[in-house]
């Protein structure tokens, strides 16, 4: 990673520093080695790594003068608190193994892969983002309203790999809001995706539904073997949104 300091070490210290302290306040300790570097090359707000037993998170140069950047602090750091508690969802030597078979066994292309992997950090960000939301405040909690509305994509393209992932991102967005009882079921959230779902088949409707409803109402507490089994379940709706036939066919 390319990394290039935007602001004073004491600066990108501070900010860390204010983050790990409010998620302890809010019972959440960290208890590893945490630094906070920047990559300039980002144009997303960043990610959250382990190297040789220091915790490193990644940040964009621009996030660090949004206005989202305590939560995306949080959002890591929530992250790393699941890796240091062993939680499954985080043991991703073990999901990348189910994985691999997986694969196998489905016949899976290197885009339908990718597209699951993609599909598991949504799942991975409900989890961690019951503790983000644990943490913040009411103004912080509205900021982060306010950016979920622009991951919604409004249109498919044709591409079923490419829909696909955009209906799950869809399906992330909404029920990350629904679980906390702040999405407005007539908002600009809801209208978009009524426009994505009105460009692809019925069955994906449905199958959004299904999606929608598992990532809404998913334990983070389950124990590796019910998580499993919760992953795997998972990945099989997946896999039926990737192939499901296009909406022309319906109409046979």
């Amino acid at each position: 990673m390319k990394i290039k300091l935007a602001k004073s070490d004491n600066a990108l210290q501070s900010a860390l520093t204010w983050a790990i302290e409010r998620m302890n306040k809010a019972g959440y300790r960290i208890d590893g080695k945490v630094k906070l570097v920047v990559d300039s090359s980002l144009e997303f707000m960043g990610y959250a790594e382990e190297k040789r037993g220091v915790h490193y998170i990644v940040a964009s140069e621009w996030a660090l003068d949004s206005e989202m950047l305590g939560g995306f602090l949080f959002h890591e750091l929530s992250h790393i608190y699941s890796t240091e508690r062993a939680l499954p969802s985080h043991d991703l030597g073990m999901v990348e193994s189910y994985l691999a078979r997986y694969k196998e066994v489905e016949g899976l292309s290197e885009r339908e892969t990718a597209y699951l992997l993609e599909s598991f950090s949504h799942l991975q960000n409900i989890i961690v983002d019951d503790i983000v939301f644990d943490v913040m405040n009411d103004r912080e909690k509205k900021l982060v309203q306010k950016f979920f509305e622009s991951w919604i994509t409004n249109r498919p393209t044709g591409d079923p790999i490419y829909d696909a992932s955009s209906l799950v991102r869809n399906a992330f967005a909404i029920s990350s809001l629904k679980r906390r009882n702040m999405l407005d079921p007539q908002g600009h959230m809801a209208r978009s995706n009524e426009e994505f779902l009105a460009g692809v088949s019925r069955g994906l409707r449905s199958r959004q539904n299904e999606l929608i409803s598992f990532f809404e109402n998913f334990n983070p507490n389950l124990i590796k073997r019910d998580f499993m089994a919760e992953l795997a379940r998972f990945f099989d709706l997946l896999l039926t949104i990737v192939r499901e036939k296009p909406q022309f066919e319906d109409m046979k």
